[in-house]
């Protein structure tokens, strides 16, 4: 070895050691605040102290395979700049949110991260650090496997070894040969047993709303906001309104319906609406492989790696027989995902406009806030995609024409009550009550009375969770004026220079968990939470003779699958994919990644999932609350392939 050689050896050796020690740092030093009385030296030496964990072969290991992931992947990533904000920028943003994500999560506050005297700042800083390096390293790795031009790892995109005698490889050429009837078929012959014991259907909070509201002889307003005012309604015999999307309650409506008038019951036409959004999603699923397989963007054998994850995925599980919108709204975004990326790269065919169309209308139909995604998505399109350029606009402006038909002419034509202006102002309503919770003996009487104007002012500081704004909104004066939303406006913005922190921390609070991967996990659609939800239906149903029932006989079998599914969810692998900010991270890579690849189709195709988590982040609830990210749990396996597709040689030069 010359000298040269050993010196570059030596310098990796020890830049993987610092590395990996720094690294380590950030799992072993805790930040909670460890407490002592004495000076001010004392308190912040043994804060900082005392917060670092004893040695342990678990720290051991952790260290040994920290080292030699640095250490071995030093040449590996050499082609990256130093300065590359593709990497540093989301890195930065990880490790702030492993830091202050933490501190919410204990605290529901950043006093776990902020602090000079007492030690936490330089707490944070160490822990900051490691997770900087740490992620640094881990995200070029994952650019070099996501590029297929790198060969790192060398994943080939084509058949591969094949597999020529057995049940495998005749399940694999039937892959190959009918990939959509393969998919679909085993999708649907492995959750039949699922299907029975959840017969009739799952039910949750929003089901038994949406059931009432349709029928005229059940006289109580059914949503929160139209039961406190009733004078609300369009109409005094109509009592559908679009707090839920209209669509789907007609939907469930004209199934009961069916079922009354054929079989007496209600149980076989919510099994059917169940039934009905079961085959559509795996035909949705289906047609994704089949796009990504004919493509060659993957092999069959992928094709089975997707099958296991829709079926072993616990928050696909617990979605797949619950009547809820967001199941319509998930397979109708997968269509126009898979669909837009075979417009995007082969161009007009009246077969993808056609799945397109109805993708669009599904989503303005299932989701009250769709148009505006679907609006910014084909703007989108429109300014980076010229061969497109056309299509978009004719898109964009159905998408406008269709939603006012449907929202501004149609609904209140049949006196159906629109949805109340609350569901889009979560985010300062809890910045306002979070305020007053910290600085109510600041608020004057003038900022009092323009807050109640638009808000009940006396239970704010009570109605506040941290968590979640469904407390705080469902305190809105509906007949608020624009000019009393303007006061309050003012008030909001005259509390936000006088203690902007208290805003900050609000936002951060409500939806931390979408980005740090602490103990968090997806909420659980349980059995027993369905059936509590069944019998509350029942109750409201009683004055029409009608009633949802679970078979007995399964009733053991439930009760069984919700203490295995508790458990199951915190399996080390299987937590990892109930985890919210699980997904918004392979977003942001995938985001980072296209956009270090300077690929204008596939930026265009990730405008759609970044969509999805934006209106996260102005709805009412944290990450754990999984319905409104579901379209993109179920996307993730179709939309890597496809990524890694727009950017190679191979599809580039298709469209550009």
């Amino acid at each position: 070895m010359t000298p040269d050689k050993r010196e570059i050896d030596r310098k990796s050796f020890f830049r993987a050691l610092i590395c990996a020690l720094l690294s380590l740092l950030s799992f072993n030093l805790s930040l909670d605040f460890q407490a002592i009385e004495g000076s001010a030296i004392t308190k912040f030496g043994y804060n900082v102290l005392t917060s670092f964990k004893g040695f342990s072969i678990e720290h051991l290991i952790l260290f040994a395979g920290l080292f030699l992931l640095f250490l071995s992947t030093e040449k590996t990533v050499e082609g990256f700049k130093k300065a590359e904000l593709t990497v540093i920028i989301p890195a930065l943003l990880f490790s702030f949110f492993m830091v202050f994500g933490y501190s919410y999560e204990s605290k529901n506050s950043w006093e776990l991260a902020v602090g000079i005297k007492n030690g936490q700042s330089l707490k944070a800083a160490i822990v900051f650090t490691g997770f900087f390096i740490l992620f640094n390293r881990l995200l070029k790795i994952t650019y070099l496997w996501l590029d297929p031009e790198t060969g790192f790892p060398k994943i080939s995109l084509s058949k591969g070894k094949s597999i020529s005698k057995g049940p495998l490889a005749w399940y694999l050429r039937k892959l190959e040969d009918h990939p959509f009837l393969t998919v679909f078929a085993t999708l649907m012959i492995i959750y039949i047993p699922h299907m029975i014991i959840s017969y009739p259907a799952c039910f949750m909070g929003d089901t038994d709303n949406q059931i009432r509201q349709c029928f005229s002889e059940l006289r109580d307003p059914t949503m929160d906001y139209l039961r406190h005012d009733p004078s609300l309604l369009l109409s005094e015999d109509v009592f559908i309104n679009n707090h839920h999307p209209v669509a789907h309650s007609l939907l469930i409506h004209v199934f009961l319906l069916f079922s009354d008038a054929v079989f007496g019951s209600f149980n076989v036409g919510i099994f059917m609406v169940a039934v009905l959004q079961e085959i559509l999603f795996m035909a949705t699923i289906a047609y994704g492989f089949t796009v990504v397989l004919k493509d060659k963007l993957a092999t069959a054998k992928y094709g089975i790696l997707v099958i296991l994850y829709s079926f072993l995925h616990p928050h696909i599980h617990s979605f797949i027989f619950l009547i809820t919108k967001d199941m319509f709204y998930g397979i109708c975004f997968l269509l126009l995902m898979i669909s837009s990326y075979e417009w995007i790269t082969k161009g007009k065919s009246k077969r993808v406009i056609a799945l397109m169309t109805i993708a669009c209308t599904g989503i303005i139909l299932f989701r009250n806030d769709g148009r505006y995604s679907l609006l910014l998505f084909f703007i989108v399109a429109a300014i980076f995609l010229k061969p497109v350029r056309k299509q978009s606009i004719c898109f964009a402006v159905y998408v406008l024409l269709f939603s006012s038909f449907i929202f501004n002419f149609l609904y209140p034509h049949l006196y159906f009550t629109p949805g109340s202006r609350r569901e889009m102002l979560s985010v300062p309503f809890q910045q306002t009550a979070r305020y007053i919770r910290e600085y109510g003996d600041e608020v004057t009487e003038e900022e009092k009375e323009a807050i109640d104007a638009v808000l009940k002012y006396d239970v704010l500081a009570d109605k506040y969770n941290p968590d979640k704004s469904d407390n705080v909104k469902a305190t809105f004066r509906d007949k608020a004026t624009s000019e009393e939303l303007s006061a309050y406006f003012k008030v909001w913005g005259q509390m936000l220079l006088k203690h902007p922190g208290v805003y900050v921390e609000a936002t951060m609070n409500n939806y931390y968990q979408y980005f740090y991967p602490g103990t968090v996990r997806y909420m659980i659609y349980s059995y027993a939470h369905s059936e509590a939800r069944i019998d509350e239906t029942n109750e409201w149903l009683e004055p029409i003779g009608k009633s949802f029932d679970s078979p007995e006989a399964t009733d053991r079998v439930r009760k069984a699958y919700d203490y295995f599914d508790a458990g199951y969810r915190e399996f080390p692998v299987v937590s990892f994919f109930v985890t919210p900010a699980v997904y918004v991270w392979c977003i942001i890579i995938l985001l980072c990644y296209v956009i270090r690849k300077r690929n204008r189709q596939s930026v265009v195709l990730m405008t759609l999932p970044l969509l999805v988590f934006l209106i996260c982040l102005v709805g009412p609830c944290n990450g754990y609350y999984g319905r409104y990210a579901f379209p993109v749990v179920t996307a993730i396996p179709l939309l890597i392939p496809m990524i890694r597709g727009l950017t190679s040689d191979h599809s580039s030069g298709k469209r550009s």
